[in-house]
């Protein structure tokens, strides 16, 4: 049997309780459909990216209109230390976070929710990791909740190589292939 527009205007909510949420962010996702991205030049290079900051500023307005709030949860963090060698005789090593974080995200008028989980993570040489991690998630749980894409660039895809053969390729098991700590958790014991 077919389901035509009208009978989905009248589903039970009370036989679907996230309906209900799912319609606001429906109504979300029709208001809020691109967000602008952030400039950046380093080493020589321009980037792109899609600016935390700017993100929650475009959605945030827009979920307490419709009486929709979000609050983490949970959040479960691992934190890997590699080894990149020595500069100037002092070590060199890069500290990489991951974190998975889950989002209850809730209807104010019915009370009805859902769960929305999210991965992060984060790289530093110092003690920041940890907060790029938790950034990267916030960003990755609006991209998710509003379906947004990845700051516009050119899909490698899209487009043949001018220098097909001749490309130089990333290194993947370039982090890899140094020693790993264990996690920090475990650090000192036994």
């Amino acid at each position: 049997m077919a389901t035509t527009k009208e009978q989905t205007q009248d589903v039970d909510i009370s036989v679907h309780p996230s309906l209900a949420v799912m319609r606001k962010i429906h109504l979300l996702r029709s208001e809020v459909k691109d967000v602008e991205t952030s400039q950046m030049k380093s080493g020589g290079m321009n980037y792109s990216y899609l600016s935390e900051n700017k993100l929650t500023n475009a959605v945030k307005p827009k979920m307490q209109e419709l009486g929709l709030v979000a609050l983490p949860v949970k959040s479960e963090s691992h934190t890997s230390t590699y080894h990149m060698g020595e500069k100037d005789g002092v070590e060199r090593r890069l500290l990489l976070t991951e974190n998975h974080s889950e989002f209850l995200v809730m209807d104010l008028d019915t009370g009805d929710s859902i769960i929305v989980s999210v991965e992060g993570s984060g790289a530093d040489t110092m003690d920041k990791g940890t907060n790029k991690a938790s950034t990267c998630v916030v960003k990755n749980f609006y991209k998710a909740l509003l379906n947004l894409p990845s700051p516009e660039r050119e899909d490698p895809d899209n487009t043949a190589s001018p220098q097909y053969g001749q490309k130089k390729t990333y290194n993947s098991t370039l982090m890899t292939d140094f020693p790993v700590e264990q996690d920090w958790r475990d650090r000192g014991q036994g």
